[in-house]
């Protein structure tokens, strides 16, 4: 928690251990958005979320923030990062919060930050509604533009010839987002690992399943304890993936292929899936250029009906007998670099080289069925003997995951919950008789330091008196966030028709259409400044 000057909080932030040892697995690309509100006071509510290797939602952490300003967002960031052991994400998206960039560019000046593709459509609606009507082709246009190029002279030429065709060579707007295309163009973005992420849409979908939970009237405690029950949904859906992964065969197109036969072995159902899209993709393939360069052999790539080339570097070492091994591939549309998985071009060439399995170095941990499982393996606690503190805080975050893990799985059975459970008690007296031997009766003293986590907590907080109230000048129902023009367009067109009046009623009609105007500004304190 945040204090102001006068002890009241401000912002909060909480991440419990399942969603830390989620993020040790999953919190190579990272999603953080806002425009949730939750109460009366119009105060945003944080959600970091990113893919699990089901494709879908996981919740690393989640802040009831007092504002949108730089020094919270500085603060949320840090938190963030202190609470997940300093670990930073490859990717960064948000929407086009000026606010959250600085600090990003501030707090994790490494990490790429990716703007959401769904934003920038929003907001192309918003500055450019006109271009969208029936028979225009300017949203597909567009779309290309950040999704379809691979080449940066190929974007350039297309954006000029797109505000040539629509006349937008002088729209601000249009400049500012060319100005921004690092951030959203897929020929820049592939350069950096995303897991399959173009968007903070999963918080937008969040969102409608918050409103069902989360309302305006609600205590902090009562706050936190409706939204542990969408978090809990979420986690719940994911066993069932987990579960059903387990019954269910998958279904194979070719089940005499070994590569797609070790694929549906290893990856969950979903990424199963991409990995034979890709597999047919290498069907439809042709090599129309190989090369041997010393230890490396360069192909040229062309899919059938397509004239695009791909350029895939194979390497091929040698191992203690002298024979020709497999070293790795590369291929210029960075399909494993940015998402994870083999693209159908260096399938290609791992057939051309009689390689029938994906190598181990192409299967990424986060993808695994058994992600969650194989998490924590072979994992040792390296810290300085030397700070004490320290060193209890680490081996605390490397026995975390474990105690989650197995409780997530005795849970799902009554057997293995009581083994369990009688196991936990018979450990608790071993530890608890370890540390009577060794420690005498400060035993108990050092349990709370294991409890903290990170840090202690800082004593002003236990003084805290309450959370800071937000007054705003636009209070809304609900904490119904503001609406763009567009969307009210429609709401218009079905609202009840305005008055008519006879040419005699005229000054009735002026007044009319002066409170209807005083209304909808919410100016209506200022009615004597006006003459009627």
């Amino acid at each position: 928690m945040q204090l102001d000057v006068d002890e009241m909080i401000t912002n909060i932030f909480w991440a419990d251990h399942e969603m830390i040892r989620d993020y040790e697995l999953f919190g190579d690309t990272l999603s953080c958005d806002t425009t949730f509100r939750t109460n009366k006071e119009f105060r945003p509510l944080a959600i970091f979320t990113s893919f699990n290797h089901f494709r879908m939602m996981v919740i690393f952490g989640v802040a009831l923030m007092y504002d949108e300003t730089i020094p919270s967002f500085v603060w949320l960031f840090k938190k963030n990062l202190e609470a997940m052991s300093g670990k930073k994400p490859f990717t960064f998206f948000t929407d086009q919060d000026q606010a959250m960039a600085n600090v990003i560019s501030q707090v994790m000046p490494d990490v790429k930050h990716g703007l959401c593709t769904f934003h920038i459509n929003q907001n192309a609606m918003k500055h450019l509604g006109y271009l969208y009507g029936a028979g225009s082709t300017f949203g597909s246009d567009f779309n290309a533009c950040m999704f379809l190029y691979e080449e940066e002279n190929e974007l350039e030429e297309v954006w000029e010839s797109l505000l040539e065709s629509y006349n937008l060579k002088d729209n601000e707007w249009m400049t500012k987002t060319w100005e921004l295309r690092r951030k959203w163009a897929h020929v820049y973005m592939k350069l950096s690992y995303k897991a399959g992420m173009r968007s903070t849409q999963l918080s937008e979908s969040l969102n409608a399943k918050l409103k069902k939970h989360l309302k305006s009237n609600l205590h902090l405690d009562q706050f936190l304890t409706q939204l542990n029950k969408v978090i809990f949904d979420k986690r719940y859906n994911e066993k069932e993936a987990a579960h059903g992964s387990r019954e269910k065969m998958v279904r194979l197109k070719y089940p005499s292929c070994p590569i797609l036969l070790h694929a549906a072995k290893l990856y969950t159902p979903h990424l199963f899936d991409l990995f034979h899209k890709e597999l047919d993709i290498s069907l439809g393939c042709k090599v129309i250029q190989s090369k041997v360069l010393g230890d490396e052999i360069r192909c040229v790539i062309q899919k059938h009906g397509q004239e695009r080339e791909y350029v895939v570097l194979a390497s091929v070492e040698l191992d203690a007998l002298g024979a020709k091994t497999f070293g790795g591939v590369r291929c210029s549309c960075r399909k494993f670099e940015s998402f994870g998985i083999l693209c159908g071009h260096a399938i290609k060439v791992l057939s051309l080289l009689n390689v029938m399995e994906i190598p181990e170095k192409y299967i990424l941990p986060r993808w695994r069925l058994d992600a969650k499982s194989c998490s924590s393996k072979g994992k040792e606690v390296m810290v300085e003997e030397t700070d004490r503190k320290f060193v209890i805080s680490a081996r605390y975050r490397h026995l975390c995951p474990k105690m989650v893990t197995l409780a997530a799985w005795s849970s799902e059975d009554d057997e293995a919950c009581r083994l369990v459970e009688d196991t936990i008690t018979s450990l608790g007296v071993q530890v608890k008789n370890i540390f009577l031997s060794k420690h005498g009766h400060d035993a108990s003293s050092s349990g709370a330091d294991i409890d903290m986590g990170i840090d202690s907590i800082d004593p002003i907080l236990k003084n805290a008196k309450g959370l800071k109230k937000k007054f705003t000048d636009h209070a809304r129902k609900g904490g119904r966030r503001l609406k763009p023009w567009y969307e009210k367009l429609k709401k218009r067109a079905k609202g009840v028709p305005q008055p008519q009046f006879s040419q005699n009623e005229a000054p009735m009609r002026e007044v009319v259409n002066l409170v209807s105007e005083l209304c909808s500004t919410g100016s209506c304190q200022n009615y004597n400044d006006r003459q009627f």
